[in-house]
């Protein structure tokens, strides 16, 4: 679906336009979206790596 509109200040959309635009954005709202799920993980798993790594010494580190 392509989603790239180009209205101005002027534009004015259709009821039924309005209705089906509001339908498929709830829609996606619940659906299941695996990827940004991954990205939220692998930025949790680095942030919780980084506050581990500064909370070590240098001496700690190297004995790893």
């Amino acid at each position: 679906m392509n989603t790239d509109y180009n209205l101005g200040s002027n534009s004015r959309m259709t009821d039924s336009l309005e209705r089906d635009l509001l339908a498929q954005a709830i829609e996606d709202q619940f659906q299941p979206h695996p990827l940004r799920a991954l990205g939220k993980l692998v930025d949790r798993v680095t942030s919780l790596a980084a506050k581990i790594r500064a909370k070590t010494t240098v001496f700690d580190r190297e004995m790893i």
